[in-house]
């Protein structure tokens, strides 16, 4: 079964319509495009042309007042070392954007930064502004001693991550709570964080959002980190956590780094939680893993509301927990577990809107847990009075979920997400929502993102056929206490990407 996932949201159309300025031929020759440039041989004292490009601090600080509301910034190919941090402002509708360059990598590597020092690799001020497809990460060894943020999100307001590659930081992205209105969109993160004698750090997001505005957090690939993978999370006296949306994520195998576990998901602090939506996401531990899956309310924080929808989870113990909220609104989410599936913590359901959800899970299993006591299916309907139109189906599916799901920033570019319920060797997958006849395409395992290929060809229509085979995951930078897991074949995600023609 292969599902197609499109976005609908007008803010997004419009965003993609204003941004995506996307070349469907080779690479121009460099200086080509129009905007202004940065390289890592630049200067502050060049003009930011192809040919005499800025250093990255000058231009991601305006190039001497030289960049406006709706110029782009292209970044060439290479390493800046960091700090660097970025005021660059922008308007509604005329973005700055700062990419990197076609056919280029830029990378921002943090090894030059002080162990301990509160600055991070790239810290982001302004608004309006756009940063997109280029990498960071930290390629010191330095494990034991802390490693910082790959992009912390201080005090800018409407501004996109868009199809960055974050990798071997500490925290991949973190945002403060007046950081309102941002986007998080289609970034591949991984090997985040580091180990202490007493507990884990570094998360692939950590998250806070204050009552006014929304953050967005779509369509992102997030994987082996030694903390979460998603962390929504606010310490006592410090802000509330309000008004977030996070759509068609894939977070697996969090905390699996790390001797200390961790959740894929973590909604919920020390003071309430209001207006989360958390909906069309998939989220998977590999056997064995004993760490909740998904949480939602820490505590006994008494939270507002939460959406919970159409969610695929997979593994864990519980696979899905929740409690203390005045709403919760779970309906038609699969779940799957081999040990407890279900967590609800609180007593009183008065809030509670349950329905239409599906449990791969056998119902005469004590699997369900209300109120602090565990229940087969039937009993716990009973029980916490929710979940009479669930489902329990028992064994697990005889053929592979593929979900396919289109990046909005980068036609001819889609996330592909494949359970190999059946053991498959390939899966046939339809595309044609996402490339046309006649165009070239590769199709990369994202825990082998800068390997080879494990697909590529010229699409003709119809389906591409993917090769589960089993990849090495990346080895974290500086090593990790535990050996990353293998997920393939049973489970593995793919971003297919159509390429530049070379007669174009």
């Amino acid at each position: 079964m292969t599902s197609l996932r499109r976005f609908g949201s007008v803010a997004l159309v419009g965003a993609v319509a204003a941004c995506a300025r996307n070349v469907t031929g080779p690479p121009p020759p460099p200086g080509t495009h129009v905007g202004f440039y940065a390289a890592p041989t630049g200067s502050s004292s060049a003009d930011g042309s192809g040919t005499d490009p800025w250093d990255l601090q000058t231009a991601l600080h305006g190039g001497g007042r030289q960049i406006h509301a709706g110029d782009t910034l292209w970044l060439r190919g290479g390493t800046y070392f960091a700090p660097v941090s970025s005021n660059l402002t922008g308007s509604a509708g005329q973005p700055i954007i700062v990419r990197g360059y076609p056919g280029e990598r830029p990378i921002i590597d943090g090894k030059n930064l002080a162990t301990g020092s509160q600055i991070e690799i790239l810290t982001v001020d302004g608004s309006y502004t756009i940063y997109r497809d280029f990498e960071i990460t930290n390629t010191s060894t330095d494990r034991a001693n802390g490693r910082h943020a790959g992009v912390y999100l201080r005090n800018g307001t409407n501004v996109k991550l868009v199809n960055l590659i974050i990798h071997d930081t500490g925290m991949g992205v973190y945002a403060e709570q007046q950081t309102s209105g941002c986007e998080i969109y289609g970034l591949i993160i991984y090997n985040g964080g580091w180990e202490t004698a007493i507990r884990s750090n570094g998360h692939g997001m950590y998250l806070k959002q204050t009552a006014s505005g929304q953050k967005f957090i779509r369509n992102n690939i997030i994987f082996n980190s030694f903390g979460l993978g998603i962390h929504v999370y606010t310490d006592a006296g410090t802000g509330a956590l309000k008004n977030m949306t996070f759509e068609d994520n894939v977070v697996f195998n969090s905390g699996t780094l790390s001797t200390f576990p961790s959740a894929n998901v973590l909604i919920g602090g020390e003071e309430v939680a209001d207006g989360i939506t958390f909906q069309d996401n998939t989220t998977y531990f590999s056997p064995g893993v004993a760490s909740t899956n998904v949480r939602v309310g820490y505590l006994n924080v008494a939270n507002g509301a939460v959406i919970f929808a159409r969610n695929y989870v997979v593994g864990g113990v519980p696979t899905f927990e929740t409690g203390y909220w005045n709403s919760v609104t779970a309906t038609n989410d699969t779940l799957f577990g081999s040990a407890r599936v279900v967590r609800v913590r609180e007593a009183d359901l008065t809030g509670y809107s349950w329905t239409g959800n599906r449990y791969f899970r056998d119902t005469t299993a004590t699997a369900w847990q209300y109120n602090g006591t565990d229940y087969t299916l039937g009993g716990w309907r009973t029980a916490a009075g929710i979940g009479g139109s669930d489902l329990g189906l028992g064994t697990t599916p005889a053929v592979a979920r593929v979900s396919v799901q289109p990046n909005a920033y980068e036609p001819g570019r889609a996330t592909i997400v494949v359970f190999n319920w059946g053991g498959a060797a390939s899966v046939p997958v339809n595309v044609s929502g996402v490339l046309t006849n006649g165009d070239l395409y590769e199709v990369r395992n994202v825990q082998e993102w800068f390997g080879s290929p494990v697909a590529s060809g010229t699409y003709s229509g119809g389906t591409i056929t993917i090769p589960l085979a089993a990849v090495t995951p990346p080895a974290p930078i500086g090593g990790s206490p535990v050996t990353p897991l293998t997920t393939g074949p049973a489970f593995n995600v793919f971003v297919v990407r159509r390429l530049p023609h070379p007669l174009a």
